[in-house]
């Protein structure tokens, strides 16, 4: 029972403070202040920090007092993701607007450095600002100057709406009904992806429709692990089997593709032979005359320069005699 009180009093104490605008975490937790939810420090969920800015965000753990990032790590990629759709991509100049929206210092050096080692730029960068001494104790106005036009950062709304204006509100909800509530660049990557693979396979099943969206996520999957410079092997080995299990395989589709071929031919032989084309009519022979002259004018003349008796210089003959003028006069 005293243990109860005990932990009573703490919880009226804790709620007093709370209600005159202190923030109290239990031990070996802290608050991110952007989604208010408190966290366990042990588990990794914040950077350590000895930026002078965020000397106050103290977390009490079982090892004593620890400096941290008021911003927990997820909540920092969420950010960064969101920057990054904002900036169309551009790595670099998504990190520097995130260095500003935390408040921390830009390092042009810092940030070559981690491109130059190919590991994952974000983690890199946050993680290695706050742990290493000469730059942990850096704040903005240690910043370097960016490299590059900050202008072409972020295109105003409406450039990124004409860009993306094929996608039209309708579009948008037929495609998040279809592949899901994913972002505008996704979509398209997707939609695009399985259009291609329309206008190559035949999607005509409930299952094979299936099948090639899931082959079109673990695409997009795979892109953004690239991206990232993280590991694909599993992703890679899940394509695998979803191109097997597809019948679009490479092999697979070589195997198809002859077996397609042999029935083609089969098919044509059993038409040429049960359903052969007609004879064309007199009629519609050679209606405007080119087989006529090629004929007469050039494998009827080939024949007579030969010596050559047949039907064709014959009718060679016949036909030069009607233009052949005689300078024999009559007889009297």
């Amino acid at each position: 029972m005293a243990n109860k009180s005990e932990e009573a009093k703490i919880a009226e104490a804790r709620l007093l403070l709370e209600k005159n605008g202190y923030t109290v975490t239990a031990k070996n937790y802290f608050r991110c202040i952007m989604s208010g939810k408190e966290l366990s420090v042990k588990q990794g969920n914040f950077y350590q920090t000895n930026n002078p800015m965020f000397s106050g965000c103290i977390a009490n753990t079982d090892e004593g007092k620890v400096n941290l990032l008021p911003y927990s790590k997820k909540e920092i990629e969420d950010l960064y993701k969101k920057l990054t759709i904002d900036a169309k991509g551009n790595e670099k100049l998504s990190l520097f607007k995130l260095t500003q929206a935390l408040q921390i210092p830009w390092l042009e050096s810092h940030y070559q450095t981690a491109k130059e080692n190919r590991m994952n730029t974000l983690k890199f960068y946050i993680g290695k600002m706050n742990s290493l001494p000469q730059l942990s104790e850096l704040t903005m106005a240690d910043s370097e100057p960016f490299v590059g036009d900050e202008d072409d950062m972020f295109s105003k709304q409406d450039d990124f709406d004409i860009k993306h204006k094929k996608i039209s509100k309708k579009n948008r909800e037929e495609m998040v009904k279809f592949w899901g509530n994913l972002d505008v660049v996704d979509l398209e990557y997707l939609q695009e992806q399985y259009d291609d693979w329309s206008t190559r396979y035949s999607i005509d099943t409930k299952s094979m429709e299936l099948l090639v969206s899931e082959i079109c996520h673990k695409q997009l999957t795979i892109k953004k692990l690239r991206e990232n410079n993280q590991p694909t092997s599993k992703e890679l080995k899940d394509l695998q089997d979803l191109m097997n299990s597809s019948a679009l395989k490479p092999i697979q589709e070589s195997s198809a593709m002859n077996n397609e071929a042999n029935t083609l031919g089969v098919w044509i032989k059993k038409i040429e032979n049960e359903e052969p084309i007609d004879e064309v009519q007199e009629q519609y022979k050679d209606i405007d005359g080119i087989g006529k002259m090629i004929r007469v004018f050039f494998l009827g003349h080939f024949n007579k320069m030969l010596g050559v008796k047949n039907e064709l210089s014959e009718e060679y003959e016949r036909e030069m005699a009607m233009y052949t003028v005689s300078l024999e006069e009559e007889d009297l």
